[in-house]
């Protein structure tokens, strides 16, 4: 379900961040004449290749700590960065006992899918039913679900869930508001015709092709209902700590506020309610997994600056993201956040209507643009990297490097404290459509 606000956001979620780009300085002794690096050039000498069925000692090193791994994209139409990930998803599968996934996707609708999974349904339907089609149904994904399957059959734990606080998988379409319409009835002096008003209401935000459209009326008695749930769902048996959990991330949902701090609460919730002491990753775009904001919006870049111009410091300083939320939780050792960029080659355009359940037009390529020299994309690529990993946090005062991070489809390249707001970059040297290779 969304709303004017929440598609908005959706469509233009990658327009509202920041970056910039200068030198750094390196002193290589007092023998020798000073030697001046571009940060992209820092960045990328410190890159390690990745190469198939071969340990990385670096990302060992990284991640030996962390219960978080999160795994960002620069585009959902990014093939390339989709299935670099999901490779990386095995490793830390298979050589860290990293065995939760949760993905940027359905809270309500991952769940009650997955327990029909666990009790022998099937692994492709619940994909394809409640993760969005460009990570569950295009060839760029396949290895992912190969290995998820895989970890099954063998016999080893594997669980997997959302925590969007958006609803667009089949099992919201089809339960939710018959649900809520129980949970609304087991309150103190419920109405009947009361709740069966709001769970209609809430089936026809999730069919909005239903005749009659819903009502503003009609819609403030559904958030009404829903905010009188969250706050008095009592009991602490797994259903109703699933459901005071599920109340609350529909509240949200139904405010228009902007998705990350209602993903990051249920993330921490799966994390301590439903998987604890479990090792988690989460499957995300690059936007949701900054740890800093201020990482950005304390650039000088001028596209952050254009961006920005709407926003205040305190609208700003209001603001979190997952990856920050996560850390603020949990502390810096526990998370681990990895973006991934891309330097060539094409990617699908076309990925909007797939984030709102709709038919997308995967076949529909667009070229990635060239990147400017002192990006650290074309380091990468000038050091003969097709598929690489560099660990950030050994840079500490590195000046912000020009990346394209955020969002390649509208957005130039821009500079931003990379090292404070990622741990770690993924970089892929020639990426593709998600049903191309």
């Amino acid at each position: 379900m969304w709303n004017k606000a929440e598609f908005a956001f959706i469509s233009g979620c990658m327009k509202m961040l920041p970056l910039i780009g200068l030198t750094t300085l390196i002193a290589s002794g007092a023998a020798t004449p000073e030697v001046y690096l571009s940060p992209a050039t820092v960045v990328a000498e410190a890159s390690v290749e990745i190469r198939d069925d071969q340990a990385i000692p670096e990302l060992d090193a990284a991640v030996q700590n962390a219960r978080f791994v999160l795994l960002g994209e620069p585009w959902h139409g990014d093939g390339g960065a989709i299935a670099l990930r999901s490779d990386i998803v095995r490793y830390l599968s298979t050589r860290h006992d990293f065995d939760v996934i949760v993905f940027e996707a359905d809270f309500f609708a991952m769940h009650r899918g997955w327990q029909v999974v666990v009790n022998g349904g099937g692994l492709k339907s619940y994909a394809d039913e409640n993760v969005y089609s460009f990570w569950s149904q295009s060839k760029a994904a396949e290895n992912l679900w190969s290995f998820v399957d895989e970890r099954r059959r063998n016999g080893h734990r594997i669980d997997l869930a959302g925590m969007d606080t958006k609803l667009v998988g089949k099992w919201s379409r089809e339960l939710l508001p018959q649900e809520l319409v129980e949970q609304l009835s087991r309150l103190p002096e419920s109405d009947p015709q009361e709740a069966a008003n709001a769970g209609s209401t809430l089936r026809r935000l999730l069919h909005p092709h239903e005749k009659p459209p819903v009502t503003e009326d009609a819609f403030s008695d559904l958030v009404k209902h829903v905010d009188t749930l969250a706050a008095n769902l009592r009991g602490e048996d797994e259903a109703t700590l699933f459901w005071r959990q599920v109340a609350e991330s529909l509240k949200r949902n139904l405010s228009g506020e902007y998705r990350d701090p209602g993903m990051a609460d249920n993330l921490i919730w799966l994390a301590e309610k439903l998987y604890p002491d479990r090792k988690i990753i989460v499957w995300l775009h690059n936007n949701h997994g900054l740890t800093d904001k201020w990482s950005f919006y304390d650039s000088d870049d001028p596209t952050i600056k254009m961006l920005a111009k709407s926003e205040t410091r305190r609208s700003i300083g209001e603001r979190t993201y997952v990856g920050e939320a996560l850390r603020r939780y949990y502390g810096p050792k526990a998370v681990y956040s990895i973006a991934t960029i891309s330097y060539t080659g094409t990617y699908s355009r076309d990925i909007i209507p797939a984030l709102v359940g709709q038919a997308a037009n995967f076949a529909d390529l667009a070229a990635l643009p060239a990147t400017r020299p002192d990006a650290l994309e074309t380091a990468l690529a000038a050091l003969g990297r097709r598929r690489a990993f560099v660990d950030l946090r050994k840079f500490k005062n590195l000046q912000p490097v020009a990346n394209r991070a955020i969002d390649y489809s509208q957005l130039p390249e821009i500079a931003f404290r990379l090292q404070d707001g990622y741990d770690g970059l993924l970089f892929v040297h020639t990426t593709h459509g998600l049903n191309s290779q």
